[in-house]
């Protein structure tokens, strides 16, 4: 799916949709959804480990004792809702559109 002057155009299937909502929700889900959209199967034991390095205490700690010395550390704050505060109305309608194909597709 892509924006080519304002027409949207759903023939990638190569594009999947993450809400931070959803993650938030069901991190161990979105995980396997990732996984299955890239062509894995993970077992639930796998799954159960990615999801605990995926949170933000794991990669905080992990960046925290990191031996890269280009590790760029963010401060990232966010809450459910908080897209209200980048996206203008126009780019959330046109980013539920994209979501709306995807889901039909």
């Amino acid at each position: 799916m892509f924006l080519n002057g304002g027409n949207i155009k759903t023939n990638a299937k190569n594009i999947l949709f993450l809400m931070y909502e959803d993650l938030k929700k069901d991190l161990s889900g979105s995980v396997k959804t990732i996984a299955q959209f890239m062509g894995y199967s993970l077992d639930d034991a796998m799954n159960e480990k990615v999801t605990r390095q995926c949170t933000f205490d794991s990669m905080t700690v992990y960046l925290r004792h990191s031996d890269t010395r280009e590790v760029t550390v963010f401060n990232f704050t966010s809450f459910i809702g908080n897209w209200k505060n980048h996206l203008s109305d126009e780019h959330s309608a046109r980013f539920d559109t994209l979501k709306e194909c995807q889901e039909v597709a």
